[in-house]
């Protein structure tokens, strides 16, 4: 966010799980994202720190050194996903490179929808988090951008109650879907190889050639733009299917 608003020159540090866009890694990527040092953050001397998660109490400590700290917690809505942009543009003194970053992506997504072949509308589909069949229903934030092009999710037939359900084999396949999205083909043992499962040959979408991947997909793979790369781009996971560390970043003002 803070490179997409133009505050990228403020930008003095990141932790070492940071790394996009490339140019980031010319700063010093060395902070400890997991256990933030209090003591290595303030030898840099940051106007604001800016963190995805304050579980640990670091904007306390931060705050006793006089250093500011903005918490970016993970977005469940889109409006989550604007209202956070504008806070950091006021945060950081490019309000309206937000306003106009905002506009940009409700535009861009309004045409990526728009643009979406009308074949596609009511096709229901099966996202996997990882090869354990954890997946994610329509109430998530991953859930809601696919029901923006009119797709059903079948992971809301299953386990109620919680919003990333752990499926099973025998679900999936009496379920059907005919999309497959495979959250992250670089880890997770996800590969294009998944939709070739034994178990699974043999359903409709196989012998169709139906299946898709976020990266991976050959058919019925929507073609999103800009807006879609920048909600990607910023997408912060839910540590309770994948525990990752939380980002951490400083920047002077």
């Amino acid at each position: 966010m803070l490179y997409a608003i133009g505050a990228g020159d403020q930008v003095i540090a990141v932790d070492q799980y940071s790394n996009f866009p490339a140019e980031v890694l010319t700063k010093p990527h060395d902070l400890d994202g997991l256990q933030p040092n209090v003591e290595a953050i303030a030898t840099l001397k940051p106007d604001l720190v800016v963190v995805s998660d304050d579980s640990a109490g670091l904007g306390t400590q931060l705050a006793a050194l006089h250093i500011t700290t903005w918490v970016g917690a993970a977005a469940t809505t889109f409006d989550d996903v604007y209202a956070e942009i504008a806070q950091l543009g006021a945060a950081t003194g490019h309000v309206a490179n937000a306003a106009a970053l905002v506009s940009q992506m409700k535009s861009d997504i309004a045409a990526a929808v728009a643009a979406a072949p009308s074949s596609s509308k009511g096709l229901t589909y099966y996202h996997e988090l990882d090869q354990t069949y954890y997946s994610v229903t329509s109430t998530t934030f991953l859930g809601q951008i696919y029901g923006l092009f009119g797709l059903k999710n079948i992971a809301d037939a299953g386990p109620a109650g919680n919003d990333y359900p752990q499926l099973s084999a025998e679900f999936i396949v009496q379920q059907n879907p005919a999309l497959i999205f495979l959250a992250d083909t670089k880890c997770c043992q996800q590969t294009p190889a998944n939709r070739r499962r034994p178990s699974w040959l043999g359903r409709d979408h196989r012998r169709q050639g139906r299946g898709g991947g976020d990266r991976d997909g050959r058919r019925h793979r929507l073609a999103l733009g800009p807006a879609d790369r920048r909600l990607h781009q910023g997408r912060v996971r839910r540590a309770q299917q994948d525990p990752r560390p939380g980002r951490l970043t400083t920047a002077r003002l």
